[in-house]
């Protein structure tokens, strides 16, 4: 219900957008190819078999048919929003998805956290809204100190320095931002990138842009030395729970772009940002835009 209302606000609040006109083309085109069909099936059953009640019933009901119909219309347009193409000259395939992280499928998925790589969602250390709460809820629930583990492993095994200290947890080590442990399990494989220092509290601190930038110069480098080449998913680093204020999700999202498309490493064979649907409903992305902007990367790469 609550995505049926959301896009009901955002069909009718992109009246005011230039490119409005073409979604309700299509909209208008789908809803009148449904209604239009269900219409002619009830005359030929009645005309074929004499049993007029579908045809009674589709008059009397066709102002409630005709809102179920287009419900169901807006909200298909809405929700199925999903872009990628294949980058010149290259065999990387880049694209987004409006679709929460944990419901994309893929190979890889990179889940931004904190410097402590803290799991905890006790007192909202952790959320369960932000994408680390939600992939842990999904594929590591009553599993947490599973995961601790191997993030231990992958953090031990690549020799990654650190400082020991406390927060409201107890004794934790503190790890440089950019930090990457890379956790395999179930035959998919997580990306835990700190992107952000927290307090005692685990709340965000020394937020700048430059976290995002070595955040994602890190990932590079750690995909291409202990990763996979593969199917990979991603957030707009920085611009959830930790969100940074000094930049918007479009900057992040062409800066990612550009990572993926201009290196001359070979980071994954296809490249899915996941949009937040809240963030596209509330017109906090411009996703014509970033559209646009992957076809210029493929283009004239």
């Amino acid at each position: 219900m609550k995505k049926m209302i959301y896009s009901a606000k955002y069909f009718l609040k992109n009246f005011i957008y230039k490119d409005g006109w073409q979604e309700y083309l299509s909209v208008a085109a789908t809803f009148w190819g449904i209604y239009s069909s269900i219409w002619a099936v009830t005359k030929v059953i009645s005309e074929t078999t004499g049993v007029a009640c579908f045809e009674v019933m589709f008059e009397s009901k066709h102002l409630m048919i005709a809102f179920v119909i287009f419900l169901y219309v807006i909200v298909s347009h809405r929700l199925d929003k999903s872009y990628s193409v294949l980058v010149s000259n290259n065999d990387l395939k880049v694209g987004l998805q409006v679709k929460k992280i944990e419901k994309i499928e893929a190979d890889s998925y990179v889940i931004p956290t904190n410097t402590y790589f803290r799991t905890s969602t006790e007192s909202d250390y952790i959320s369960l809204q932000s994408v680390q709460g939600a992939i842990q809820e999904k594929i590591f629930k009553g599993k947490i100190s599973v995961l601790d583990q191997l993030i231990r492993n992958s953090l031990d095994s690549q020799g990654i320095e650190y400082s020991e200290t406390t927060d409201i947890l107890g004794e934790v080590r503190k790890y440089p931002l950019g930090a990457v442990a890379k956790v395999d399990y179930e035959k998919k494989h997580y990306y835990f990138v700190a992107i952000t220092d927290v307090n005692a509290y685990g709340k965000p601190v020394n937020q700048t842009k430059n976290n995002i930038d070595v955040a994602i110069t890190a990932l590079e480098n750690n995909i291409c030395t202990i990763g996979h080449y593969d199917r990979l998913c991603m957030p707009l680093l920085g611009t959830g729970k930790a969100a940074i204020g000094q930049v918007t999700k479009d900057d992040v999202f062409r800066r990612t772009i550009d990572l993926f498309v201009d290196s001359e490493k070979k980071i994954s064979r296809e490249l899915i940002i996941a949009i937040n649907p809240d963030d596209y409903f509330e017109n906090r992305i411009n996703i014509s835009a970033c559209k646009k902007y992957i076809e210029y990367k493929s283009q004239f790469k």
